[in-house]
Formats: C-alpha cells, sequence, structure tokens
C-alpha cells in the first residue's frame, strides 16, 4: 500500500506536465494537496536521524523566511510546496526507481512527437522548458539500470533514449553535468578531466545572460538576506531580466541553486542543503551504489547554472535519491 500511495503520487506530479506551454497546469497546488495523502497512509519517512534533523532545518529556515518575506502569500504558498515535495520524495520506496525512469523516456518520446509535429513553440516534453527538461533527464540518465533488471538490450535502448533526450533539449547546463557525472563512473579522478573537457566545448558568450542574472542577484546579498533571505520564491519580485529572445522584461530566478537557496532563505538553508548532498552522494559512492551517487553529483553541478530545485520533478526526484540512499 505504501509503495503504490508514493509511485501513485509521482505519477501524478510528474506526468500531467503535457502543454506546449510550459506554465500552465498547478503541479506545485498539486503537491501540496499529495502531501496529507502521502502522510496519512505512509507515515513519516525512515531516513537516517541527521538527515532528518537537516531537512527539518531547511523546512525551519523556509518558515523564518516567511515570517521576514516581502510578499507572505507567495512565500507561505513555496514553503507549502518544497515542503510537500521533500516529504514526498523521502517516503518514495526502492519501487518507484524504475517508475521514474519510465518518465523520462516518456517525457523524451513525447518530446519527439512533439518536435516531429511541430505542436508549438515549447517543444520539451513533460518538464517545461529546455533547461527543466534537461536537469530531470541527467538524474534520470543514472537511475536507468534500476529500470532494467539486467536485461542488457533494454538497457541499451533506454541509454540511448535519454541520452537523444538530453541531447535534443541542447541544454549546456544539463549536458556539462552529465558529461562530468558520467566520469565518477568511471573513477573520481576523472572528474576534472571531465571539467576541463565541458569548459572547451562550452560556449562561453551563451553565459552572458547567466551573468546578468547573478550580477542582479549579487546586489539583492545584505547581511539581512544572507541570514533570512528575501523569503521562498519572493527573489522573483525583485530579479526583473530583460530578455532579447521575447523582447520584454520577466522575472527570473538565479538560475544557480546554491545563490537561490540564499535569495530565498539564507545562508544556513543552502549549507543545510549542501550538507544533506555531500553526504548522500558520499554515503552511496561508499557503499559503491555509483549510479545513485552520479545522479546526485549531477544534480548538484547542474544546479550551479539552473535551479533546479526549484523545479518540482527535478527537486521530486532529488529528494527521492537522497532518501534512497540514507
Amino acid at each position: 500500500m505504501t509503495a503504490t500511495i508514493s509511485i501513485a503520487a509521482i505519477l501524478l506530479l510528474v506526468l500531467p506536465r503535457y502543454s506546449t506551454r510550459p506554465y500552465t497546469i498547478p503541479r506545485d497546488t498539486l503537491a501540496v494537496l499529495l502531501f496529507p495523502v502521502v502522510l496519512y497512509f505512509n507515515g513519516w519517512p525512515h531516513i537516517d536521524p541527521l538527515i532528518a534533523e537537516m531537512a527539518a532545518g531547511m523546512v525551519a529556515m523556509w518558515i523564518i523566511s516567511t515570517v521576514f518575506s516581502r510578499n507572505t502569500v507567495i512565500s507561505v504558498k513555496h514553503t507549502l510546496r518544497f515542503t510537500a515535495i521533500m516529504f514526498i520524495g523521502l517516503s518514495a520506496p526502492p519501487e518507484a526507481m524504475p517508475v521514474i525512469v519510465g518518465c523520462g523516456v516518456i517525457s523524451v518520446i513525447v518530446m519527439i512527437l512533439q518536435r516531429w509535429f511541430k505542436t508549438g513553440p515549447y517543444i520539451h516534453g513533460l518538464a517545461g522548458n529546455s533547461n527543466m527538461m534537461g536537469a530531470f533527464l541527467v538524474p534520470v540518465f543514472f537511475l536507468s539500470p534500476y529500470f532494467v533488471s539486467g536485461n542488457e538490450y533494454l538497457f541499451a535502448g533506454i541509454v540511448i533514449i535519454l541520452s537523444l533526450g538530453l541531447c535534443i533539449t541542447q541544454c549546456r547546463a544539463a549536458q556539462t553535468a552529465w558529461l562530468v557525472s558520467i566520469s565518477l563512473l568511471i573513477h573520481w579522478i576523472m572528474i576534472p578531466f571531465a571539467v576541463i573537457i565541458a569548459a572547451l566545448v562550452m560556449p562561453w558568450p551563451a553565459l552572458n545572460h547567466r551573468i546578468e542574472i547573478l550580477k542582479r542577484c549579487r546586489e539583492q546579498l545584505t547581511w539581512k538576506t544572507a541570514l533570512t533571505g528575501l523569503g521562498v520564491y519572493n527573489s522573483r519580485v525583485v530579479l526583473t531580466i530583460y530578455q532579447d529572445r521575447i523582447d520584454q522584461h520577466r522575472p527570473r530566478r538565479a538560475h544557480n541553486d546554491i545563490i537561490q537557496m540564499i535569495l530565498d532563505a539564507g545562508v544556513v538553508n543552502a549549507a543545510l542543503y549542501i550538507g544533506i548532498m555531500a553526504l548522500s552522494i558520499f554515503r552511496a559512492y561508499s557503499t559503491g551504489n555509483v549510479y545513485m551517487a552520479a545522479a546526485l553529483f549531477a544534480v548538484l553541478i547542474n544546479g550551479l547554472a539552473f535551479h533546479t530545485q526549484s523545479i518540482t520533478i527535478v527537486s521530486l526526484v532529488t529528494w527521492a535519491l537522497i532518501g534512497q540512499v540514507n
């Protein structure tokens, strides 16, 4: 029953984003509604006490930041969302890992069909835009061994499909994280060489937009911001960047997980997240679970150039991975 409820929640949060516009379906609201359902049927997740305390500390910082936020309504909504996603992810059983991989494969197939039939400007599967799709597919790629049960041909097929999807997205942040994390599967000493290769192939002029956003973020970082943040999701109110592609100003996220977390809820919140990720990667790698370690490492690397943890399905997969290794 526990596995069924968790898998149903994951499917509801991952699959309903079929749209040619990336922001139409209220997946965030759905996560909040599913929170009490999963809590009622599954109870509290059974994870390492240290990880549980650090996760609770992140929730506490979200609540504190809400008290001092500029827009309390926005902060309350997204504090509930982040808490719900964290809980549902940590509650996910091992049976959920193949389901997540299956959702990734379906999303790539949908993306290919969207491109084939030219259904609209946002041809990026179930995740939203290309950055969201790439951020979702990177950890899913490293979970693919959990889907195949020793079938080499099926494994090869899934790897090809997910690799094709990552290439089609043209998301440089995800592709860099993908390349660097694959090196972890070979040996951790290969990571510096993968970073050098990624730097050589990176089209550096494309980073100008990211740099502009980070400059605006730096303007918002004060002593008060460092302690309590602006309030969860309130940074979108003050980070409005001009986009030539659509010829208008749009509210933006930081395109960096750590800076975004500082803006949302302060330095302590970001430090707790880094601690949880680092400890989880170390535990997975030291116990020989290199695929889980690579998946988490990929999320961490991707988060240097994109706000992965602000995206519902990516954050859900991240917390599910954390729950599995702890």
